[in-house]
């Protein structure tokens, strides 16, 4: 089993297996809004029961940060340095 809570998606996870491509922002953010909405949206495999509000606070040289919209506590985030 690949995730928590006994949460299984044959589409979730081919989509998942797609980011261990070498991607752009651009192809991540979409892979990333295609995987939340079919977690979430389609098969509710994760009911947000709490919005909490965090502080990101990166460095100048950090460009294209990318959060989810449950915010930057969860390891789903992403950055590149230039």
């Amino acid at each position: 089993q690949k995730f928590f809570g006994g949460y299984n998606s044959k589409t979730f996870d081919d989509l998942d297996d797609q980011l261990n491509g070498n991607l752009t922002a651009a192809q991540r953010l979409t892979l990333y809004k295609q995987l939340e909405n079919q977690l979430v949206a389609k098969d509710f495999g994760v009911v947000p029961l709490t919005n909490p509000q965090s502080r990101i606070y990166i460095n100048k040289s950090v460009k294209n940060l990318q959060t989810t919209v449950f915010g930057g506590t969860f390891n789903y985030t992403y950055a590149s340095k230039e």
